[in-house]
């Protein structure tokens, strides 16, 4: 499998959570995901390149607080984690 068709991988790799996913794999992804249900018919890239720096620069842009995407996405799948009786982790 080319690094492009890789599907996503989260790892811990040398005290380092990395998350990886290919760029065919990804646009598969977006294009069968939920963007559509915010747009008004189906959602297609076009152009890889261009809508991947768009994306990473969305992905990197912080709101007033410092709080990007991502930060939104970790504090959900810890919550979602936690609720499912996870390890590791208590409320106080």
């Amino acid at each position: 499998m080319s690094n492009e068709s890789q599907l996503l991988k989260i790892k811990i790799i040398d005290g380092l959570l990395t998350m990886s996913i290919g760029v065919d794999a990804l646009k598969v992804s977006i294009e069968s995901g939920r963007a559509d249900m915010f747009c008004d018919g189906e959602f297609f890239i076009t152009d890889k390149d261009a809508f991947y720096h768009a994306l990473i620069s969305e992905l990197k842009s912080e709101e007033e607080d410092g709080s990007t995407l991502l930060h939104l996405m970790l504090d959900a799948a810890a919550l979602k984690a936690y609720g499912n009786g996870a390890q590791g982790c208590d409320v106080k």
